[in-house]
């Protein structure tokens, strides 16, 4: 809406409103005009890239001051950097956290995290700790579990103190990075790998990547169904890094032949419609790539010769585009039906967070 004074005059001409109220009336249309931009999908776009842009220029001015100050004076003054770094990024979170600003509250949420296992880091170069390097000691490396327990000690205590749902996101790696190192370890001294069926460490930590995103799912459908006292946000950053650890692990345990792709392709489609019941659209984006990606590969070992598989993924391509079609057509309509079979409360609170 253009506003102009002409405008505003005409209509004080007319008897509408006085000419002492012009001014004042001008300056509140421009202050609801601003807003309404501001609130706008363009304006929140970029609102969110502005602080993006900010953001990746914090980050690049904190790896250049750091690399000139370890070459300058050594790990201690990282140590001194990466301290003051984390309680500025700690600070600029909390004021924006107060202000409802959600991007910068999570980006300098995530950087002061890895700032503060930067500062864990320095002090154990400090004591000597990574003379050897950065490979792996034989067993679990105590080096690598002291920086994942910080970062899981620092995503909690940012998670319960400025209540960002994206803050999940850095929990549960730290946590699935923790459990990377100590699982494995733990099974071994017990003799209980044999117990759990698996053949190998590599198996166990596949099967663990695989249970972190089941947990990480299920706590999201959790939120879903019970509303208070978490925000629905939680559910979905729970679903986005549940799905993410889920969907890597699958293709990982399932075998490469034709029955191990079937029941990949089972999977994804289950997600979609699992999507479609809780209204929740991760799934299906998940459930889509993975169809997309199983299928492509089916193509491609079905079809070796260059113009075949040209062809077949063109055919294919339609006849998606067509599948998607349907789908985005009859999906409300299937999801309305599918929710009859559920209670008549858990019907209630997942039409409440879809609405």
């Amino acid at each position: 809406m253009n506003i102009k004074r002409e405008t505003l005059e005409e209509a004080a001409s007319a008897g509408m409103l006085k000419y002492s109220q012009i001014d004042n009336l001008l300056v509140f249309l421009v202050q609801q005009e601003f807003k309404n931009n501001r609130e706008s999908p363009a304006g929140r776009f970029n609102a969110a890239l502005l602080y993006y842009l900010v953001g990746l220029l914090a980050l690049g001015a904190a790896v250049a001051v750091a690399g000139l100050a370890v070459n300058a004076l050594g790990m201690g003054a990282l140590l001194w950097f990466a301290v003051v770094y984390a309680l500025s990024a700690v600070g600029v979170a909390h004021w924006s956290a107060q202000r409802e600003l959600a991007f910068p509250a999570a980006f300098f949420s995530l950087l002061a995290i890895l700032l503060a296992t930067i500062a864990t880091f320095s002090v154990q170069a400090l004591y000597g700790h990574w003379d050897g390097g950065l490979n792996a000691m034989p067993g679990m490396d105590s080096r690598w579990v002291a920086l994942e327990s910080v970062a899981l000690a620092m995503s909690l205590g940012l998670l319960y103190w400025l209540r960002q749902p994206f803050l999940l996101v850095p929990t549960a790696f730290s946590i699935w990075l923790l459990g990377m190192d100590m699982v494995p370890v733990l099974v071994a001294q017990t003799n209980a790998l044999a117990s759990l069926g698996l053949n190998s460490m590599e198996e166990l930590r596949k099967a663990y990547t695989l249970l972190t995103g089941l947990l990480l799912v299920m706590f999201g459908l959790y939120v879903d169904l019970h509303r208070r006292p978490f925000d629905q946000r939680f559910a979905f950053w729970a679903y986005f890094a549940g799905l993410l650890a889920f969907c890597t692990a699958v293709p990982l345990l399932l075998s490469n032949q034709l029955t191990g792709k079937l029941l990949y392709l089972l999977v994804h489609i289950g997600l979609v419609f699992i999507g479609a019941v809780l209204g929740r659209r991760v799934f299906e984006v998940f459930g889509g790539l993975g169809i997309l990606l199983v299928l492509g590969d089916m193509s491609w070992q079905i079809f070796r010769d260059g113009l075949a598989i040209a062809s077949a993924l063109t055919l294919l391509s339609l006849v998606l585009a067509g599948v998607f079609l349907w789908w985005w057509r009859t999906e409300p309509a299937f999801s309305a039906w599918i929710r009859e079979f559920l209670p008549a409360n858990m019907q209630k609170r997942i039409e409440t967070h879809t609405a």
